[in-house]
C-alpha cells in the first residue's frame, strides 16, 4: 500500500517529465543475451495487432473494461503466456505482461507481492502499461500518436487490482531517488538497473519483480525479477550469485537462493546503443 501511495502522489508530475527530453521509444524486444547479434535473443514483437496477427499471434483477450487489466490480449503460442502482448482498441501497442502458474510453488511466491502479482485464472499475472491504462479501452492511440511516441509515452507498473491505479516511473534517471529507486549497477546491453527500496536488509518475499533500466540517463526498458526458476524461452535463467552483478547493495537473504529467474523487456529497437561508462 506504500508503494501505492508514494507513486499515485508522482504520477502527474511523472506524466509531464515523459513528454521531455526523452528519445523516441522506436522498438518492443525481449530477451537480453551477451551477444546482441544472436537471432535467438532481443526477439522483436509486434507493436500493432495487425503485425501480430500477420505474425501468428492468438488472441486471449478483449478489451473488458470489468478485466483485472487494459488491452487485447495476445500470445505467440497456445501455451506460451511469458509473453503477453496488450493492444488498445485501435489496435496500438498498450503494455505487457508475464505470467507464472500458480501450481509453481515457491516461498518467495508471497502474499506480500500480490499485487503486484494478479490472479488471472490459473495464473498469477504481473503487467507494465506503456500508455495511460485508463485510454486503452476508451479512446485508445490515434495513428498521429503511434507515429509520434512509438512503443509508449510513460511506462506505467500496475499495483492493484484496477488498472487505473497504475503508477508512473521516472523517465529520468535523476527522478529515481525521490521516488525511492535504488540505483544499482549497469550492465552492456541492459542498462542501468533500479531497484525498489532495495537494501542489505530487504526480505527477499519483499522484493519487487520489476527493475527499471536506464541508458544515458532516459528509461529505456524493464526487467521483470524473480528469486526462483520459471521455466519459458524468452526468461533468462541464471544462478543467483549473478546478483551482485546488477544488484547494489545485494540483500542477504539473496544468499539462500539457488536459481532466478528474469526477463529484460526493450523499449528501443537499437540495442547496441545501450552502453556502461
Amino acid at each position: 500500500m506504500q508503494l501505492l501511495v508514494v507513486f499515485l502522489t508522482m504520477t502527474f508530475t511523472s506524466s509531464i517529465l515523459a513528454q521531455c527530453n526523452r528519445s523516441k521509444w522506436d522498438g518492443l524486444r525481449v530477451t537480453w543475451n551477451q551477444n546482441p547479434e544472436d537471432p535467438n535473443y532481443f526477439v522483436r514483437f509486434p507493436r500493432t495487432e495487425s503485425d501480430a496477427l500477420n505474425q501468428g499471434f492468438k488472441i486471449i483477450g478483449t478489451c473488458d473494461m470489468r478485466a483485472r487489466w487494459r488491452g487485447k490480449r495476445y500470445i505467440r503460442n497456445d501455451d506460451d503466456y511469458t509473453v503477453v502482448l496488450l493492444f488498445d482498441k485501435n489496435g496500438y501497442i498498450a503494455g505487457i505482461q508475464t505470467t507464472i502458474p500458480k501450481s509453481y510453488k515457491s516461498p518467495y511466491l508471497s502474499t506480500k507481492l500480490q499485487p503486484p502479482l494478479v490472479s488471472d485464472g490459473d495464473r498469477w499475472m504481473i503487467t507494465a502499461y506503456f500508455t495511460d491504462p485508463s485510454k486503452i479501452c476508451t479512446t485508445g492511440r490515434t495513428k498521429e500518436e503511434f507515429d509520434k511516441e512509438g512503443t509508449g509515452s510513460n511506462l506505467y507498473l500496475q499495483n492493484s487490482t484496477i488498472p487505473e491505479e497504475s503508477f508512473v516511473v521516472p523517465n529520468r534517471q535523476e527522478d529515481t531517488k525521490s521516488a525511492h529507486w535504488v540505483t544499482a549497477r549497469c550492465v552492456k546491453y541492459m542498462g542501468v538497473h533500479h531497484y525498489y527500496k532495495l537494501s542489505l536488509d530487504l526480505a527477499c518475499e519483499e522484493l519487487f519483480p520489476v527493475a527499471p533500466l536506464y541508458n544515458k540517463g532516459e528509461l529505456t526498458a524493464l526487467s521483470w525479477t524473480f528469486l526462483y526458476d520459471l521455466p519459458g524461452e524468452r526468461y533468462e535463467h541464471a544462478a543467483a550469485n549473478i546478483f551482485p552483478l546488477f544488484m547494489d547493495p545485494v540483500p542477504r537473504c539473496i544468499d539462500n537462493i539457488e536459481r532466478a529467474t528474469t526477463m529484460h523487456i526493450y523499449f528501443i529497437d537499437n540495442i547496441q546503443l545501450i552502453t556502461c561508462p
